[in-house]
């Protein structure tokens, strides 16, 4: 059975229906890629909310946009679950990352940052133009920017 593309026929018992307003469904195969990449990042998001150094919330967040343009049935079952629900909705309602998660984050980006600035990139030109330390600095200021947004985010929804 294949579910309309008109979302509101779905939705019309629950709760907070403008949740799962967005994008339509999409067509063809690119449909079930997104499903399939759905439900090889549910499992790994689970893992991440209980495991250190797994982005847990990312790949939650990441399966429900995959889930949104593909199934119904599964965005709603994610947006709604007891346990991996909650960050899924924090994120959509409010754009709230969490402390931890917003550590992890930054420390990443800073470990990566050092990784390439010292290993990768030293005494090396790329496309015969660009000094290696111009791409470590390239490469900052763009992780910089990450950082910056990451952390310019709500911890917590209000009123919590």
């Amino acid at each position: 059975m294949t579910e309309p593309a008109d979302r509101s026929e779905h939705h019309a018992g629950d709760a907070n229906p403008a949740a799962y307003a967005g994008a339509t469904l999409m067509k063809s195969r690119w449909r079930h890629l997104l499903f399939v990449l759905g439900i090889v990042l549910v499992p790994l998001g689970a893992a991440g909310l209980v495991l250190p150094l797994i982005p847990g919330t990312l790949f939650l967040i990441i399966a429900a946009w995959c889930f949104a343009n593909s199934s119904v049935r599964f965005h709603r079952w994610l947006y709604t679950h007891p346990r991996l629900g909650p960050p899924v909705r924090d994120w959509h309602e409010f754009g709230t990352i969490p402390p931890r998660a917003k550590a992890i984050a930054v420390t990443m980006m800073a470990a990566s940052w050092a990784y390439t600035a010292f290993w990768v990139f030293p005494g090396k030109t790329y496309l015969g133009v660009v000094e290696g330390w111009m791409m470590a600095a390239l490469v900052g200021a763009i992780l910089l920017a990450c950082a910056v947004y990451v952390l310019s985010r709500p911890s917590r929804p209000p009123g919590e």
